[in-house]
């Protein structure tokens, strides 16, 4: 369950509850999104760049003796 917060209004002198405008959430939902996309390319990138696949050991293993 999600925990509610409050902020104090010192004009009213009460506690209000917070609540996030939903162009924020959005924003916050958006850069978590982009970071994980950023994040699975480059390991993809990384992945593909050093870590031969199984058809390409064997593609070497018959061409290098």
């Amino acid at each position: 369950m999600k925990k509610i917060k409050y902020y104090y209004n010192t004009n009213t002198l009460r506690y209000e509850k917070l609540e996030t405008p939903l162009r924020v959430r959005l924003l916050r939902v958006f850069g978590f999104l982009a970071a994980a996309l950023v994040t699975a390319a480059l390991i993809s990138y990384v992945a593909f760049q050093f870590i031969g696949s199984p058809r390409e050991k064997f593609w070497h293993s018959k061409i290098v003796p």
